[in-house]
């Protein structure tokens, strides 16, 4: 079976907003941008065919990481 995984797959920004920050708590309130890729993964049990969507130099979820956390920064 094949999996239809396309960008409209990959949790929104504003879905990754908790999960972000849940990540960072476990990680003890400090990480890198990998281990917080990784531990949001785990925690939302992701498949690699999601995981693994293109865009541009890198994958839409690291993309769509990035504005959760450019939006919690700017959150404070």
């Amino acid at each position: 079976m094949t999996d239809n995984v396309n960008a409209d797959s990959v949790p929104k920004y504003s879905d990754l907003l908790n999960p972000t920050l849940a990540a960072l708590h476990a990680l003890g309130g400090s990480a890198s941008t990998r281990e917080i890729v990784n531990q949001v993964i785990e925690d939302m049990g992701l498949s690699t065919a999601i995981v693994q969507v293109p865009y541009k130099q890198g994958t839409s979820l690291e993309y769509r990481l990035g504005w959760a956390r450019s939006y919690l920064k700017k959150y404070g």
